[in-house]
């Protein structure tokens, strides 16, 4: 291998490390945190109807909130790591739940179109790699206030495009990290990615095959 070639396979090592973790605490946080909060919750509310109208009530009752108001920030960050809905109800409704998500969450405002046809034929993996993909796109481009999310059929029997408009952070999106994971999430499933710059906004286009079962996925 020659040095570029070292350097994109550990890259893409580290991504496919990310990843696994992102998943693994998503899943920690929604299964146990979050559970046991849960747990926690329904306690104060009976401690509360049993000192009610005592001093401590209020106080109680400012615990339960509290532990509510927590309990709903875990949820959305378990989500943000590991979106379940994906393998779940598919690209579309994960894609409509995420930009809801994401938009309330970060204060943007996010416009939304897609073709529920986009992912008819798509394994699990090419979806969730498409979903990944807006998820970086979203995260690198989210700066400017508002964002643009597009997805689409190029033909039944072609392949399907993504396309994530907005206002990066940073002077060159080139040079951006959510860029490079962007590239390696798209050449590892054989795809095209595109990168549209000017002075108001950066627009990503990526396009991935699709899947065909028998091809390796490349690393």
């Amino acid at each position: 291998m020659d040095d570029a070639s070292v350097v994109c396979a550990r890259f893409s090592a580290l991504l496919d490390a990310v990843d696994s973790g992102r998943s693994f605490l998503g899943r920690h946080l929604h299964d146990k945190a979050a559970q046991n909060l849960a747990a926690v919750s329904m306690h104060l509310a009976l401690l509360k109807s049993m000192v009610d109208g005592a001093p401590a009530a209020d106080a109680i009752l400012e615990c339960g909130s509290l532990v509510e108001d927590t309990i709903r920030d875990l949820r959305v960050t378990s989500y943000f790591l590991h979106p379940p809905l994906v393998a779940e109800l598919g690209l579309h409704a994960t894609l409509k739940t995420f930009a809801e998500m994401f938009a309330s969450a970060n204060g943007v405002r996010v416009e939304l179109d897609v073709d529920p046809a986009a992912a008819v034929g798509l394994t699990p993996e090419i979806q969730l790699a498409l979903f990944r993909i807006v998820e970086d796109c979203a995260r690198g481009l989210a700066s400017g206030g508002a964002l643009q999310i597009l997805a689409g059929v190029i033909s039944n029997d072609t392949g399907v495009t993504v396309a994530v408009s907005g206002e990066p952070a940073g002077s060159d999106p080139a040079e951006s990290l959510f860029w490079a994971m962007v590239a390696d999430r798209t050449a590892r499933h054989r795809g095209q990615a595109r990168l549209l710059s000017d002075a108001s906004k950066t627009r990503i286009e990526v396009t991935l095959p699709v899947w065909n079962s028998t091809w390796p996925v490349a690393h």
